[in-house]
């Protein structure tokens, strides 16, 4: 039997959700690196504002000293106009771009999948003190959505029957997606989904 918290290095305990006859399939953690959404949209935009800020700099630069040469106070005060907002492009966006990157990596790292023969166990936190987990039985799971990225990583999604269905009225049949019913971002999603089928 595989310790629950092996896998997950800093994540959340969930040895207490495994009862002693229960078998553990696998156990991991989302993605760290690029593979992470919002590492990704943090390079993203950073990339994104070093190159704004550039254009802004440069535009601001030219502008400023063509118009000093001959005289023309409007262009000298659009280059002025560059030249401040450029800076001011770059910074919003190297802050936006770095908190996505914290965040990231902090979301990653406090969180914890473990795949036994009866359920999936997902806990996420701490976060504010307190550490939220849900348990997925899989022997009455409903739909299960796999996404497959080129690189092999992805997410299972776990279906539930929605409270208001899609022809009107409640009781419906019809299911959503909630993303704390997901293992998600993890290397090699296919293996992991082979063991819940």
């Amino acid at each position: 039997n595989m310790n629950p918290n092996a896998g997950a290095q800093n994540g959340p305990d969930v040895s207490r959700f495994i009862e002693p006859d229960e078998r553990i399939l696998w156990q991991g953690q989302p993605m760290r690196g690029v593979g992470n959404p919002l590492r990704l949209g943090g390079m993203i935009v950073l990339g994104v504002g070093v190159l704004l800020g550039l254009i802004f700099g440069i535009v601001g630069f030219v502008l400023g000293n063509l118009s000093s040469e001959v005289g023309q106070t409007a262009n000298r005060n659009v280059g002025a106009v560059f030249l401040w907002v450029g800076p001011l492009v770059f910074g919003i966006m190297v802050f936006t771009g770095a908190t996505l990157l914290i965040a990231g990596r902090f979301i990653s790292r406090n969180i914890a999948y473990v795949l036994t023969e009866q359920r999936a166990i997902i806990a996420q936190g701490p976060s504010f003190g307190a550490t939220r987990t849900t348990l997925v039985d899989l022997t009455d799971v409903g739909i299960i959505r796999v996404l497959e990225n080129k690189d092999g990583s992805g997410s299972i999604i776990f279906g539930r029957s929605s409270y208001y269905s899609s022809q009107g009225g409640y009781g419906g049949s019809g299911s959503y997606y909630d993303r704390d019913y997901s293992i998600a971002n993890i290397p090699d999603v296919m293996n992991v989904y082979r063991l819940i089928r």
